[in-house]
Protein backbone atom coordinates (compact mmCIF):
# COMPACT_ATOMS: atom_id res chain seq x y z
CA UNK A 1 0.00 0.00 0.00
CA UNK A 2 2.58 2.50 1.09
CA UNK A 3 5.00 1.35 -2.25
CA UNK A 4 1.96 2.48 -3.82
CA UNK A 5 1.86 5.96 -2.56
CA UNK A 6 5.54 6.06 -2.89
CA UNK A 7 4.86 5.34 -6.40
CA UNK A 8 2.06 8.09 -7.07
CA UNK A 9 4.22 10.61 -5.81
CA UNK A 10 6.72 9.99 -8.05
CA UNK A 11 4.43 9.67 -11.44
CA UNK A 12 2.70 13.07 -10.16
CA UNK A 13 5.63 15.26 -9.57
CA UNK A 14 6.83 14.59 -12.71
CA UNK A 15 3.70 14.61 -14.89
CA UNK A 16 4.14 17.63 -16.63
CA UNK A 17 0.45 18.71 -16.85
CA UNK A 18 0.55 18.90 -12.92
CA UNK A 19 3.88 21.79 -13.11
CA UNK A 20 1.28 23.76 -15.92
CA UNK A 21 -1.60 23.93 -13.52
CA UNK A 22 0.22 24.03 -10.93
CA UNK A 23 2.54 27.35 -12.52
CA UNK A 24 -1.27 28.90 -13.56
CA UNK A 25 -2.68 28.11 -10.24
CA UNK A 26 0.18 30.86 -8.93
CA UNK A 27 -0.16 33.17 -11.25
CA UNK A 28 -4.62 33.40 -10.69
CA UNK A 29 -3.56 33.58 -6.79
CA UNK A 30 -0.97 37.09 -7.60
CA UNK A 31 -3.55 38.20 -9.85
CA UNK A 32 -6.18 37.92 -7.59
CA UNK A 33 -3.91 40.03 -4.84
CA UNK A 34 -2.78 42.31 -7.51
CA UNK A 35 -6.85 42.83 -8.52
CA UNK A 36 -7.95 43.22 -4.69
CA UNK A 37 -5.12 46.11 -4.24
CA UNK A 38 -6.17 47.86 -7.44
CA UNK A 39 -10.68 47.18 -6.09
CA UNK A 40 -9.38 49.01 -2.72
CA UNK A 41 -6.96 51.96 -4.13
CA UNK A 42 -10.30 52.66 -6.86
CA UNK A 43 -12.91 52.23 -3.14
CA UNK A 44 -10.60 54.76 -1.41
CA UNK A 45 -10.02 57.49 -4.07
CA UNK A 46 -14.32 57.26 -4.54
CA UNK A 47 -14.79 57.17 -0.27
CA UNK A 48 -12.95 60.36 -0.54
CA UNK A 49 -14.16 63.56 1.02
CA UNK A 50 -14.09 67.13 0.95
CA UNK A 51 -16.36 69.12 3.98
CA UNK A 52 -16.67 72.20 3.58
CA UNK A 53 -16.92 74.66 6.80
CA UNK A 54 -18.42 77.88 7.14
CA UNK A 55 -16.06 80.13 10.01
CA UNK A 56 -16.07 84.15 10.40
CA UNK A 57 -13.02 85.27 9.29
CA UNK A 58 -12.69 89.39 9.79
CA UNK A 59 -16.42 89.73 10.16
CA UNK A 60 -17.71 88.00 6.85
CA UNK A 61 -18.07 84.18 6.30
CA UNK A 62 -15.39 82.28 3.90
CA UNK A 63 -15.45 78.16 3.46
CA UNK A 64 -12.83 76.58 4.57
CA UNK A 65 -12.54 72.78 2.64
CA UNK A 66 -10.95 69.85 4.80
CA UNK A 67 -9.71 67.20 2.73
CA UNK A 68 -10.78 63.12 4.38
CA UNK A 69 -10.29 59.73 3.13
CA UNK A 70 -10.34 56.41 4.43
CA UNK A 71 -7.99 53.90 5.88
CA UNK A 72 -7.11 50.51 3.87
CA UNK A 73 -6.35 47.15 4.51
CA UNK A 74 -5.10 43.94 2.56
CA UNK A 75 -6.54 40.85 5.09
CA UNK A 76 -4.19 38.11 3.54
CA UNK A 77 -6.53 35.69 5.42
CA UNK A 78 -9.58 36.90 3.72
CA UNK A 79 -7.82 36.77 0.38
CA UNK A 80 -6.77 33.36 0.78
CA UNK A 81 -10.09 31.91 1.46
CA UNK A 82 -11.09 34.23 -1.72
CA UNK A 83 -8.62 32.33 -3.38
CA UNK A 84 -9.36 28.71 -2.71
CA UNK A 85 -13.35 29.53 -2.25
CA UNK A 86 -14.40 29.69 -5.94
CA UNK A 87 -15.47 26.62 -7.55
CA UNK A 88 -13.70 27.14 -10.57
CA UNK A 89 -10.48 25.64 -9.59
CA UNK A 90 -11.95 22.81 -9.81
CA UNK A 91 -11.62 23.26 -13.43
CA UNK A 92 -8.10 22.82 -12.65
CA UNK A 93 -8.17 19.73 -10.14
CA UNK A 94 -10.52 18.03 -12.65
CA UNK A 95 -7.86 18.54 -15.64
CA UNK A 96 -5.22 17.16 -13.44
CA UNK A 97 -7.38 13.93 -12.48
CA UNK A 98 -8.37 12.97 -16.18
CA UNK A 99 -5.23 13.53 -17.50
CA UNK A 100 -3.41 11.32 -14.82
CA UNK A 101 -5.69 8.43 -15.35
CA UNK A 102 -6.16 8.56 -18.15
CA UNK A 103 -1.76 8.96 -18.69
CA UNK A 104 -2.13 5.39 -16.42
CA UNK A 105 -3.92 3.70 -18.94
CA UNK A 106 -2.29 5.34 -22.20
CA UNK A 107 1.52 4.55 -20.83
CA UNK A 108 0.66 1.17 -19.72
CA UNK A 109 1.28 1.89 -15.72
CA UNK A 110 -1.88 0.32 -14.46
CA UNK A 111 -1.33 -3.10 -16.39
CA UNK A 112 2.13 -3.41 -15.05
CA UNK A 113 1.41 -2.49 -11.27
CA UNK A 114 -2.08 -3.52 -11.59
CA UNK A 115 -0.94 -7.63 -10.33
CA UNK A 116 1.67 -6.37 -7.99
CA UNK A 117 -1.53 -4.90 -5.37
CA UNK A 118 -3.86 -7.32 -3.55
CA UNK A 119 -6.97 -5.69 -5.04
CA UNK A 120 -6.58 -3.06 -8.20
CA UNK A 121 -9.06 -0.76 -6.47
CA UNK A 122 -6.50 0.84 -4.18
CA UNK A 123 -5.58 2.65 -7.70
CA UNK A 124 -8.62 4.44 -7.25
CA UNK A 125 -7.57 5.43 -3.49
CA UNK A 126 -4.29 6.36 -4.47
CA UNK A 127 -5.45 8.70 -6.67
CA UNK A 128 -7.86 9.89 -3.48
CA UNK A 129 -4.23 10.08 -1.28
CA UNK A 130 -2.20 12.29 -4.24
CA UNK A 131 -5.02 14.40 -4.77
CA UNK A 132 -5.55 15.28 -0.88
CA UNK A 133 -1.68 15.80 -0.61
CA UNK A 134 -1.89 17.70 -3.88
CA UNK A 135 -4.70 20.03 -2.02
CA UNK A 136 -2.95 20.57 1.20
CA UNK A 137 0.47 21.42 -0.79
CA UNK A 138 -1.49 23.71 -2.95
CA UNK A 139 -2.84 25.53 0.38
CA UNK A 140 0.51 26.05 1.81
CA UNK A 141 1.87 27.80 -1.74
CA UNK A 142 -0.67 29.98 -2.50
CA UNK A 143 -1.04 31.26 1.28
CA UNK A 144 2.66 32.17 1.30
CA UNK A 145 2.20 33.76 -2.37
CA UNK A 146 -1.13 35.46 -1.03
CA UNK A 147 1.27 37.06 2.19
CA UNK A 148 4.34 37.79 -0.07
CA UNK A 149 2.09 39.53 -2.82
CA UNK A 150 0.70 41.40 -0.23
CA UNK A 151 3.52 42.73 1.23
CA UNK A 152 4.82 44.44 -2.00
CA UNK A 153 2.14 46.76 -1.15
CA UNK A 154 2.66 47.26 2.00
CA UNK A 155 4.25 50.95 1.71
CA UNK A 156 0.58 51.90 -0.02
CA UNK A 157 -1.79 49.66 2.39
CA UNK A 158 -2.22 48.43 5.67
CA UNK A 159 -1.44 44.62 5.52
CA UNK A 160 -3.03 42.97 7.89
CA UNK A 161 -2.54 39.27 9.46
CA UNK A 162 -6.12 39.05 9.77
CA UNK A 163 -6.38 35.91 11.15
CA UNK A 164 -9.32 34.03 13.23
CA UNK A 165 -10.73 30.90 14.54
CA UNK A 166 -13.24 30.41 12.11
CA UNK A 167 -11.11 30.72 9.10
CA UNK A 168 -9.43 27.24 9.83
CA UNK A 169 -12.88 25.84 10.14
CA UNK A 170 -13.77 27.36 6.57
CA UNK A 171 -10.16 26.14 5.09
CA UNK A 172 -11.03 22.86 6.14
CA UNK A 173 -14.56 22.36 5.16
CA UNK A 174 -13.63 23.63 1.53
CA UNK A 175 -11.21 20.70 1.41
CA UNK A 176 -13.51 18.44 2.79
CA UNK A 177 -15.85 19.84 -0.27
CA UNK A 178 -12.26 19.53 -2.49
CA UNK A 179 -11.71 15.72 -1.49
CA UNK A 180 -15.77 15.05 -2.33
CA UNK A 181 -15.61 16.42 -6.28
CA UNK A 182 -12.25 15.07 -6.62
CA UNK A 183 -13.61 11.56 -5.48
CA UNK A 184 -16.98 12.46 -7.93
CA UNK A 185 -14.05 13.60 -10.65
CA UNK A 186 -11.64 9.99 -10.38
CA UNK A 187 -15.41 7.87 -10.11
CA UNK A 188 -16.14 9.53 -13.76
CA UNK A 189 -12.46 9.12 -15.15
CA UNK A 190 -11.89 5.63 -13.97
CA UNK A 191 -15.49 4.62 -15.30
CA UNK A 192 -15.30 6.40 -18.47
CA UNK A 193 -11.10 5.30 -18.89
CA UNK A 194 -11.20 9.21 -20.57
CA UNK A 195 -9.41 12.16 -20.61
CA UNK A 196 -12.23 14.24 -22.34
CA UNK A 197 -15.31 13.20 -19.97
CA UNK A 198 -13.33 14.26 -17.56
CA UNK A 199 -11.95 17.68 -18.63
CA UNK A 200 -15.92 17.81 -19.66
CA UNK A 201 -17.09 17.68 -16.18
CA UNK A 202 -14.63 19.55 -14.92
CA UNK A 203 -15.91 22.60 -17.07
CA UNK A 204 -19.34 22.04 -16.26
CA UNK A 205 -18.51 22.07 -12.66
CA UNK A 206 -16.48 24.60 -12.59
CA UNK A 207 -17.97 27.06 -14.73
CA UNK A 208 -21.41 26.66 -12.84
CA UNK A 209 -23.31 25.09 -15.05
CA UNK A 210 -24.89 22.44 -12.72
CA UNK A 211 -27.30 24.95 -11.48
CA UNK A 212 -29.01 24.20 -14.67
CA UNK A 213 -29.02 20.33 -13.39
CA UNK A 214 -30.26 21.58 -10.18
CA UNK A 215 -33.03 23.52 -11.03
CA UNK A 216 -34.35 21.12 -13.44
CA UNK A 217 -34.18 18.51 -10.77
CA UNK A 218 -36.28 20.71 -7.97
CA UNK A 219 -38.59 21.29 -10.56
CA UNK A 220 -39.24 17.46 -10.92
CA UNK A 221 -39.46 17.65 -7.48
CA UNK A 222 -41.96 20.02 -7.01
CA UNK A 223 -44.38 18.55 -9.87
CA UNK A 224 -44.63 15.36 -7.33
CA UNK A 225 -45.23 17.62 -4.56
CA UNK A 226 -41.98 17.46 -2.63
CA UNK A 227 -41.83 21.92 -2.56
CA UNK A 228 -39.20 22.20 0.42
CA UNK A 229 -36.03 20.52 -0.56
CA UNK A 230 -33.62 21.95 -2.70
CA UNK A 231 -30.72 19.65 -4.39
CA UNK A 232 -28.17 22.74 -4.60
CA UNK A 233 -28.06 22.78 -0.87
CA UNK A 234 -26.48 19.56 -0.66
CA UNK A 235 -23.81 19.10 -3.35
CA UNK A 236 -20.20 20.34 -3.09
CA UNK A 237 -19.75 23.03 -5.73
CA UNK A 238 -22.82 24.80 -4.64
CA UNK A 239 -21.90 24.89 -0.83
CA UNK A 240 -18.19 25.98 -1.98
CA UNK A 241 -19.46 28.88 -3.44
CA UNK A 242 -20.51 29.76 0.17
CA UNK A 243 -17.40 29.05 1.94
CA UNK A 244 -16.54 33.00 3.28
CA UNK A 245 -16.27 34.45 7.18
CA UNK A 246 -19.91 35.19 7.29
CA UNK A 247 -21.43 31.80 6.58
CA UNK A 248 -23.28 30.25 8.86
CA UNK A 249 -22.72 27.13 11.24
CA UNK A 250 -25.40 25.21 9.71
CA UNK A 251 -24.10 24.97 6.12
CA UNK A 252 -20.04 24.81 7.28
CA UNK A 253 -21.24 21.44 9.14
CA UNK A 254 -23.20 20.87 5.88
CA UNK A 255 -20.06 21.33 3.49
CA UNK A 256 -18.25 19.00 6.16
CA UNK A 257 -21.07 16.45 6.34
CA UNK A 258 -21.61 16.64 2.27
CA UNK A 259 -17.94 16.74 1.44
CA UNK A 260 -16.79 13.34 3.65
CA UNK A 261 -20.13 11.21 2.24
CA UNK A 262 -19.28 12.24 -1.69
CA UNK A 263 -15.70 11.51 -0.83
CA UNK A 264 -16.42 7.90 0.78
CA UNK A 265 -19.03 7.00 -1.57
CA UNK A 266 -17.04 8.13 -4.88
CA UNK A 267 -14.01 6.04 -3.64
CA UNK A 268 -15.86 3.02 -2.50
CA UNK A 269 -17.56 2.84 -6.02
CA UNK A 270 -14.67 3.55 -8.05
CA UNK A 271 -12.99 0.86 -5.99
CA UNK A 272 -15.92 -1.94 -6.93
CA UNK A 273 -16.01 -0.63 -10.40
CA UNK A 274 -12.12 -1.19 -10.65
CA UNK A 275 -11.75 -4.63 -8.86
CA UNK A 276 -14.82 -6.12 -11.39
CA UNK A 277 -13.22 -4.80 -14.91
CA UNK A 278 -10.53 -5.72 -16.43
CA UNK A 279 -7.11 -3.44 -17.04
Amino acid sequence: MFSLFRMENYRFVRTRTVHVITAILIAVTILGVVISAMTMKDSADAESYNVSESVDLNGGKALVTVEGGNSTELNICQMFTEDIAPVLNMVFWGIIIAIYIYGEYKNGFVKSIGNQIPKKGMLCASKMYIMAAYTLCMYAVEFVIVALTSLIYASKYKVVFGFQPKYLIIWLAIFALYMGISGLFILICTSGRSSAIGIGVAMIVGFGMTGLVYNLINWLLVKIGITSFNISMYMPDTIMQRMSLQTPTDCIVRAFVVGGVFTIATICVSMILQNKRDI
